[in-house]
C-alpha cells in the first residue's frame, strides 16, 4: 500500500530524527541526507528581479512540477492567442490566462476546447458569487485522445494580496476542479486574478494526465500594440 502526502512526510521526517539522533557528532552523509530530506519537501526558488529585468518583453515565470523555475516569453499573438517559449523549446499557449495548448513534452495537449461559457472567457463572471459547473473538451497527442469531455467545477475562493517584482496585487484566487470523466483523471487548477484588469496574474494547471502539474507567474505583462 502507497503512503498518503502527509504520511509520506511524516515517514521521511522519522528517518530523519533517528540519523540525527543516533550518529551524535559524525557528519558527512548525514548532513547530506538533511539537506536532500529539505529539497524534496520545499518548493524551487523564484526567479530574481535582475533575471527577469534581463529580457525586456512580455514574460513568465515556468516551472513543471518539482522542476527549476524558468523564464519563458511571449513569441506571439494569434487574435488573443499568446504563444510562450522557453530555451528548451516547450511552447505553451495561453487564451486569457488558461493553457490550451502545450507541446515539447512527453504527452502533449494538442487542444483544449473551453466552450464560450467558460468564465476565464467571460471576465464579467469573475466575482465572488461564481459557482458554476460546464463541460470542457481536451485532446491529447502522444498518445492520441480526441474530444475528451471533462466535467468541472469554478468557484471563487477568496482574495489575496500577491508580490510581483516587488509590487503587491490584490488578486481573486478562484478554483477550477474536475468532476466525473471518462479516463481516471482528477485535478484541482487555481487562478490568482488581478482584481482591477480581471487577467490571470498567477495559475497551478494539469494539462494533461501524464505530466506534473505547470506553475507560472506573469513577471512582465504583454501590453497590446495600440
Amino acid at each position: 500500500m502507497g503512503l498518503r502526502p502527509n504520511n509520506l512526510k511524516i515517514f521521511f521526517a522519522g528517518i530523519l530524527s533517528i540519523f540525527l539522533f543516533s550518529c551524535g557528532g559524525h557528519t558527512g552523509i548525514y548532513e547530506e541526507l538533511a539537506l536532500a530530506v529539505k529539497d524534496i519537501f520545499s518548493a524551487p526558488q523564484d526567479l530574481n528581479i535582475e533575471q527577469i529585468n534581463k529580457v525586456p518583453y512580455a514574460s513568465m515565470q515556468v516551472r513543471l512540477g518539482r522542476a527549476p523555475n524558468v523564464l519563458v516569453v511571449l513569441e506571439e499573438d494569434r487574435q488573443g492567442l499568446l504563444k510562450w517559449t522557453s530555451s528548451n523549446q516547450i511552447k505553451i499557449y495561453t487564451k486569457n490566462g488558461k493553457i490550451i495548448r502545450l507541446t515539447g513534452t512527453e504527452n502533449e495537449l494538442d487542444l483544449l476546447d473551453l466552450g464560450s461559457n467558460h468564465p476565464l472567457l467571460n471576465p464579467d463572471l469573475l466575482n465572488s458569487d461564481l459557482d458554476m459547473s460546464l463541460t470542457t473538451f481536451y485532446n491529447f497527442r502522444n498518445p492520441n485522445l480526441y474530444n475528451l469531455p471533462v466535467k468541472i467545477e469554478f468557484k471563487y475562493l477568496g482574495e489575496e494580496e500577491l508580490m510581483i517584482m516587488g509590487q503587491e496585487v490584490e488578486t481573486l484566487l478562484f478554483e477550477e476542479t474536475s468532476r466525473k470523466n471518462d479516463i481516471f483523471w482528477e485535478f484541482t487548477n487555481l487562478y490568482w486574478i488581478d482584481k482591477k484588469d480581471k487577467s490571470v496574474l498567477k495559475s497551478i494547471q494539469s494539462f494533461t494526465p501524464k505530466n506534473p502539474k505547470l506553475f507560472f507567474t506573469i513577471t512582465r505583462r504583454y501590453k497590446k500594440p495600440e
